[in-house]
């Protein structure tokens, strides 16, 4: 993607097919030390300004956060779940229940775990991804370790630069999140909801540099930041069927990621 002319590159930004999501947050306050805590992603139209959102659906809820948890200079492990408030999802995300089933414990989509202190040139995230179906959560004989994938998210240095690597499959890697200076990021249409830009944005990009998902901070008494991902870019198996990197593990690393800033003060750093 590198090579490529800017006018070709923003022609291929404009005609990509993206779903936006909102990270909503529980408390005001929270987030330089969380005070039972919660995020909830929530979908919105990603053909009108976010200002302009009538609508929106919870996707994706965390664990509640607590305080007490918080380790020196990182925030406390967490849990990503579907979210109960949403009948419309269907299949589009994995490992929803029916009504009947929703009063029962929810089984995460993911589990964000921050192993301690690790100094200032080197941190490193661990990420367990459930990649189950409803039938899986309710069918006890499957071995649950079957259905799952992990991840690292490893800090370059003292850049703001983060590898992601599947550790439960080999093939899976190259994808990196990392900041752009500020006229990389406004030249990104979908990006422009209305809303001023702030220091904090994060993008994801592919093994060729393919732009994947990006992140743009707020600072909003209610919202966290919006998350857009370019669906077009999501890596595929041999097949070209199923999707190798979701929306799952890129919700879940972008969260991750952006938390870890937020308690550190990373995310005051560059654009």
């Amino acid at each position: 993607m590198a090579d490529e002319q800017p006018e070709q590159r923003q022609l291929q930004l404009e005609q990509q097919h993206i779903r936006r999501f909102e990270i909503l947050k529980s408390a005001t306050l929270g987030l330089l030390s969380p005070q039972n805590l919660q995020l909830e992603a929530v979908e919105v139209d990603s053909e009108v300004h976010a200002q302009e959102q009538t609508t929106t659906r919870p996707c994706f809820t965390t664990s509640s956060m607590k305080w007490w948890k918080q380790k020196i200079m990182l925030p406390p492990s967490f849990d990503i779940f579907p979210s109960k408030h949403d009948p419309s999802q269907g299949n589009k995300v994995s490992g929803l229940v029916t009504d009947r089933e929703s009063a029962e414990k929810p089984y995460p989509l993911a589990h964000i775990q921050y192993p301690g202190w690790q100094g200032m040139t080197q941190m490193t995230i661990k990420m367990t991804m459930y990649n189950i179906t409803r039938e899986m959560h309710y069918e006890h004989r499957i071995d649950p370790d079957e259905p799952r994938a992990r991840w690292t998210v490893s800090r370059i240095g003292t850049k703001r630069e983060y590898v992601m690597k599947c550790t439960t499959d080999s093939n899976l890697g190259g994808f990196k999140w990392h900041c752009l200076t500020t006229p990389e990021l406004t030249s990104i249409p979908a990006l422009d909801d209305g809303h001023p830009w702030a220091n904090g944005n994060i993008v994801l990009s592919g093994p060729d540099g393919s732009l994947i998902a990006a992140y743009k901070q707020r600072r909003d008494w209610q919202v966290l930041g919006s998350l857009v991902i370019f669906t077009d870019t999501l890596h595929r198996d041999d097949h070209e069927t199923k999707p190798v990197l979701n929306i799952e593990t890129i919700t879940a690393s972008c969260l991750a990621i952006v938390l870890y800033e937020r308690v550190g003060w990373q995310n005051l750093l560059g654009s």
